[in-house]
């Protein structure tokens, strides 16, 4: 029963968290729509426009890959440090969230530094893409407690 109700108390957490990170994606390209419609100039030389936008698409497609590893990491850390099991899913899930943040945070970057929106919208998207597939699902989350129980 009590684990029940702390695995209730870290999903939920978790969700809370998780929405406010889906909802940031969505202000970053709004803030980024603004921007545009203001006509802002780009921050650097067109000559280093493809660098960046090319340096940004590398490291993300390098988290977007590695962020299941590090989100396991992190739940092996926080198991290991002696956290229950819900709460050592919520660390992981924390950290594949903000691994996946960083992506449309790098597409809001990339605007403010090229004034592409289109190339920003993208990563933005990819972002909130990797977030929705990251979300917590409960049943999943009591199946590892469940298991974890044996």
């Amino acid at each position: 029963m009590q684990n029940d109700a702390e695995l209730n108390r870290s999903f939920k957490a978790s969700l809370i968290l998780h929405v406010a990170f889906m909802v940031a994606p969505v202000i970053y390209a709004i803030t980024a729509v603004i921007l545009d419609d203001m006509r802002m100039q780009p921050r650097l030389d067109e000559g280093l426009h493809v660098l960046v936008l090319v340096g940004f698409a590398v490291v993300s497609v390098a988290l977007f890959l590695l962020r299941v590893r590090f989100a396991l990491a992190g739940t092996r850390t926080a198991l290991s440090q002696g956290q229950s099991i819900p709460e050592s899913l919520a660390a992981g899930h924390v950290i594949g969230a903000a691994i996946n943040e960083t992506i449309a945070v790098l597409g809001l970057v990339a605007y403010l530094l090229t004034a592409n929106l289109g190339i920003s919208l993208a990563f933005m998207g990819v972002g909130l893409f990797a977030l929705y597939r990251g979300r917590p699902i409960k049943d999943e989350w009591r199946a590892v407690v469940t298991k974890g129980r044996r």
